[in-house]
């Protein structure tokens, strides 16, 4: 071998030692890779629901407990539409969708059954439902973050923009 080789082949050596010497300080992980926790966006269907019956009757009484039935079931029909929309619209993918509510009548169960969702990334949707419009006013801010951003919008849009805007992929507000 010449003289100029083995001191070149010797340095590639040691080097080649000091990246392996490297390398096992950090330990190789084995399992699989942490999954990302998804943003999810919580729909205030608490809210929703006493928009709905407040904008029909300003209070659900004996009298007007028709009125108000018809007004929950029109909010009911309306989160329907907008769960397949966000479940069908591209935009949304990647994203979940929590329905905040309380069947029991129990606030406190709403909020516990909150407590299961990951809570790393959540934004609080607020549809102030009115019986009988075509568009709904609606206003989503970012969990423990401040701004508020609301429009307007039937079903499908209003799910195509809010999870665009969740995204940070653009979108329209309808005013």
């Amino acid at each position: 071998m010449p003289t100029m080789t083995r001191p070149l082949l010797l340095a590639v050596l040691a080097l080649s030692l000091v990246a392996c010497k490297r390398n096992s300080e950090t330990p190789v992980p084995l399992g699989k890779p942490e999954a990302q926790s998804p943003v999810t966006i919580i729909y205030d269907r608490i809210w929703s629901i006493a928009s709905a019956t407040n904008s029909a009757t300003m209070q659900c009484t004996a009298q007007t407990l028709g009125v108000c039935e018809n007004a929950r079931n029109q909010e009911n029909e309306f989160y329907k539409r907008f769960s397949a929309a966000f479940q069908s619209d591209p935009a949304c993918s990647g994203l979940m969708l929590f329905a905040l509510d309380n069947p029991e009548g129990n606030p406190a169960s709403a909020w516990q059954k909150l407590g299961k969702v990951a809570d790393k990334d959540q934004w609080l949707l607020n549809v102030s439902f009115e019986p009988d419009f075509k568009k709904q006013p609606w206003s989503l801010q970012r969990m423990l973050m401040g701004s508020q951003v609301s429009g307007e919008g039937d079903a499908h849009l209003m799910a195509h923009t809010i999870c665009s805007i969740v995204k940070r992929t653009g979108g329209s507000v309808v005013e």
